[in-house]
């Protein structure tokens, strides 16, 4: 399609008024009422990439590149993905075409801009309401700042704002069809989409299935920089750096921050399970049952180390799943 007739096309199309500073909820609840609106018709998502059935996405693009920087864009697209996903199944395949539609926006959203910016729209976290912002101010700065203890950051979170587990986030996604369905909803009620507090772009999209979103080139080129660590979250090891995505500066960050790259945590994986082998073996061979030897005083501290990971693996996750019993 050429540029005259998008132009033409625009004008037709009531276009989602999103300002910088809108909240997260207020964004979703926008943007779903023009997907609702303008996607009317079934289509697969090959035709709506590529065939005119796709025009009112492509205006959408256009929109959002020139006028909309609110960083929580990408979240609320991923999110109407899953809400459209998760909507009784109809004979038209509306839901599964709106569906289709938020993840082509996401990944040309994501194309059309810069790199960096890129970046910093697919990794925003939503942060935690105003309300609870306030109230949790002084809690937030000794765990959501903290890198020293990563792994108790969800216990010590503020009553309400501790990101859900894997089961629970699926329950509260289901829960907010409902909530689009109230367009005159007060905005003093309870908000589902708070449930979403600590969430980032590509952790909503792996929640909600977003697999064509996820394969597209400048995703995986996301993903690929976080794993070898050419985007990293913490500069520093301080008690007081704030998470933040960024690209990695040899000049500037620590290089004890290293320790947080996921490549090199899986290696450090391998040498771990291979100095237990090497340990084990060597008991094995060694065998001596008048005395404790300086091989099995190192196994004992490599049993301990590793009680001490699976704890720490615990808190983080297991204290989520006895909550929701």
């Amino acid at each position: 399609m050429d540029a005259d007739s998008l132009f033409e096309g625009q004008k037709s199309v009531k276009l989602p008024a999103i300002a910088h500073d809108d909240p997260f909820v207020k964004v979703v609840k926008t943007l779903s009422i023009y997907f609702v609106d303008e996607i009317v018709l079934p289509s697969t998502f090959d035709q709506l990439r590529t065939t005119s059935a796709g025009n009112r996405i492509r205006i959408l693009v256009e929109h959002l590149v020139e006028n909309v920087t609110n960083p929580a864009i990408i979240n609320a697209i991923l999110t109407l993905k899953w809400h459209f996903s998760t909507l009784d199944v109809d004979d038209r395949g509306i839901n599964e075409t709106r569906a289709s539609a938020c993840e082509i926006v996401a990944w040309r959203f994501l194309s059309r801009i810069s790199e960096r910016d890129a970046v910093s729209f697919c990794l925003y976290e939503l942060p935690l309401p105003t309300l609870q912002r306030m109230e949790g101010a002084e809690e937030s700065q000794t765990t959501e700042h903290s890198t020293l203890l990563p792994q108790f950051r969800e216990r010590d979170s503020p009553p309400g704002t501790r990101p859900p587990s894997q089961n629970k986030k699926t329950e509260l996604l289901r829960s907010i069809g409902t909530f689009f369905t109230h367009n005159d909803m007060d905005d003093d009620e309870d908000d589902p989409t708070s449930s979403f507090t600590g969430l980032n772009g590509l952790e909503i999209a792996a929640v909600a299935d977003c697999k064509k979103f996820l394969s597209q080139r400048i995703v995986q080129k996301i993903i690929t920089g976080i794993w070898k660590g050419d985007i990293t979250f913490w500069e520093t090891l301080s008690e007081h750096t704030q998470k933040k995505a960024q690209f990695y500066n040899r000049r500037k960050s620590d290089p004890f921050s290293r320790l947080r790259v996921p490549r090199y945590i899986k290696a450090f994986e391998v040498l771990f399970f291979a100095s237990f082998l090497f340990l084990y073996y060597a008991v094995l061979v060694e065998r001596n049952p008048y005395q404790i030897t300086a091989l099995e005083v190192l196994l004992y501290v490599w049993f301990a180390a590793f009680a001490y990971d699976e704890l720490g693996e615990f808190i983080d996750a297991g204290c989520n799943w006895l909550n929701e019993g």
